[in-house]
């Protein structure tokens, strides 16, 4: 008979930082399987991808960490990871994590009546990070976790590894529950993904537990960042975008990266790090030619360009509304300089790639990668740590901020907004319910008004009458790209290309795109989608539209002129570039249309 296996009766912070590491690794190990899976809130196959990103910012935090408390390390944790955070699940992890150290106590240890608390407070975190909760989804998993180890502590159970490994029973059995909790689970025949995640993290702590290998799951030593190369005086205005990313490799040369990087036209260029890590931080015009330069030598991650022209303009708004929005909003470059603008960039990847929108690869450059990768590409949301530097930045200048978001029935991008406002009164979100032309309809809206003098309660009001009369309308080529992506079934694109027809969608009052028609032929969709939209619009009523394309500008251009010969009330018409947001679904050649109901009375009455 073997020795019985010693009870654990506390948690301290290195053995957290060992099960975590396992745990993380797992859900790494596990991200493809995790991406397939995810049909809820859309289906655009990332959860996998988010939570791994969301993960590797906590793990970078998870440094040998003997002598520090178990709340101060959790602390350091819920930073972490609410910086790193992506998609809506990963959103709902750093609530939870947050929500783990808030319900902290004690000092150096945690023991089972602890962590049930810790817990407990944890799960509810998680349930309010939502906007609108839904069963079945990765709170619920949470909170059956939290309420078996609950249950065991009051039973008097105190060995922490028989609580998990219980636990870990309880939150596979939520699981297999999620499609029945969910429609779209049962009806797509998978569980949740985001709680597919979960469970996998504490699947791997429990087998790291069961194994007895917890110090092969140790980070090793932190990395010791040696002392700073600066180039150029970081006080030099010359160059746009404060840019930085971190490099990961073997054997990286710090040197042969700063003497590729002075070739540039840059200024403020400073590299610190060691031979597996490298931050890069550089003001340059061209963020773009950095990530590319990393990327030849390593493995670019945590990529940030910040807008220091537009955060010069928000400084002259001291005091006042500023306007943000994030890059789902397709607008008039100039006229977002001359408003104030503030924007966020979402992320695209390219085969394991990341890349900002706008930023490190312009409009033109990713509809030419779009129509010749064989893989499509996967869209995230803005990291709340994006979101959190740019309403610190705000609001240190002491100014309101509302941000204009794209639908939040269509993106995580609005709940990764909120999580980052906080409790701050002083930063509104407002959901657009809508993406593209429209949501950048709203936009101009929002920045006019705020320029005019308008406080937020003053303009909030108006929004939300404009945006009951904002539509956004997407006509695609084919349907090919969304097919591809998964936002529409293969054999509606087949049937589709069959009967040579061009779908039309339109946003819904709820906030979704819905198809609504669709236009014959194949080769010039700008005469018909014209008079399919005459055929909604009224010609007494006053409009402004937004024409967006994908890399078409002349087709663009087309249907401008013909709506303005065909409707005699349009106030403003702009022309724009269709972002990723839409064109990674709908392809090179996409036209959209914001149409807004308007009236000079909509900005100043």
């Amino acid at each position: 008979m073997g020795e019985p296996e010693q009870a654990i009766a506390y948690i301290d912070a290195p053995r957290l930082q060992r099960a975590l590491q396992a745990g993380i690794r797992r859900v790494s190990s596990q991200r493809e399987h995790i991406n397939k899976i995810n049909v809820f809130p859309v289906a655009d196959g990332d959860t996998g991808t988010n939570l791994v990103f969301t993960l590797r910012s906590l793990s970078a935090a998870l440094s040998p960490s003997s002598g520090v408390g178990i709340c101060e390390y959790l602390k350091r944790l819920a930073g972490a990871v609410l910086d790193g955070a992506r998609g809506n699940s990963g959103a709902i992890m750093a609530q939870y994590f947050q929500g783990f150290f808030e319900g902290c106590s004690g000092t150096g240890r945690m023991v089972a009546g602890q962590l049930s608390n810790a817990l407990d407070n944890a799960a509810k975190a998680a349930w309010q990070a939502m906007a609108e909760p839904v069963a079945g989804t990765l709170p619920s998993v949470l909170e059956a976790f939290s309420i078996s180890v609950q249950s065991q502590v009051e039973a008097g159970h105190r060995d922490i590894r028989q609580l998990l490994r219980d636990g870990l029973i309880s939150t596979r059995n939520a699981l297999a529950r999620t499609p029945q909790q969910l429609a779209v689970l049962r009806d797509a025949g998978v569980v949740d993904a985001g709680a597919q995640g979960f469970v996998d993290l504490l699947e791997g702590i429990v087998d790291y537990m069961e194994t007895g290998e917890l110090q092969q799951a140790s980070s090793g030593q932190p990395v010791e960042l040696p002392d700073f190369d600066v180039l150029i005086n970081h006080d030099d205005p010359e160059h746009r975008y404060c840019t930085e990313c971190m490099l990961i490799g073997q054997q990286l040369d710090r040197r042969e990266l700063l003497g590729r990087l002075q070739k540039l036209d840059s200024s403020s260029v400073v590299i610190a790090g060691d031979q597996q890590r490298l931050r890069v931080h550089i003001h340059v015009d061209q963020p773009e030619q950095v990530f590319a330069i990393c990327a030849e030598l390593g493995k670019v991650e945590q990529q940030k360009a910040d807008d220091m022209l537009r955060q010069a303009q928000a400084a002259k708004r001291a005091g006042e509304v500023v306007v943000v929005t994030d890059t789902g909003a397709d607008m008039p470059e100039g006229l977002i300089d001359e408003l104030g603008i503030q924007r966020v960039p979402l992320r695209f990847n390219f085969d394991g790639h990341d890349y900002l929108d706008r930023v490190s690869m312009n409009i033109s450059q990713f509809y030419q990668r779009l129509s010749t990768c064989v893989q499509g590409p996967q869209t995230s949301q803005p990291p709340i740590g994006d979101y959190r530097r740019t309403y610190e930045l705000l609001r240190g200048q002491n100014s309101q901020v509302l941000n204009i978001s794209v639908s939040a029935s269509l993106s995580g991008t609005y709940q990764a907004a909120v999580t980052a406002a906080g409790k701050d009164e002083n930063i509104q979100v407002f959901d657009s319910g809508n993406g593209s032309a429209g949501q950048g309809l709203l936009a101009i809206a929002a920045a006019q008004m705020a320029d005019q003098g308008y406080t937020i309660g003053q303009i909030m009001p108006r929004l939300h009458a404009l945006k009951n009369t904002t539509v956004t309308y997407v006509t695609t080529r084919n349907l090919d790209y969304a097919a591809r992506g998964g936002r529409v079934p293969g054999w509606l694109a087949t049937v589709a290309r069959g009967l040579n027809i061009k779908p039309v969608l339109s946003t819904t009052p709820q906030g979704t795109l819905k198809p609504k028609g669709a236009l014959p032929g194949w080769r010039d969709p700008v005469p018909g989608f014209t008079r399919w939209l005459l055929r909604r619009l009224d010609k007494n009523k006053t409009y402004r539209l937004m024409v967006t394309h994908g890399d078409d500008y002349p087709a663009a251009a087309e249907l401008r002129q013909r709506l303005l010969a065909r409707l005699p009330n349009v106030a403003q018409c702009w022309i724009s570039e269709t972002g990723p947001a839409v064109g990674v679904h709908a392809g090179p050649g996409v036209l959209v249309v914001g149409v807004q109901e308007w009236d000079n009375s909509s900005i100043i009455g």
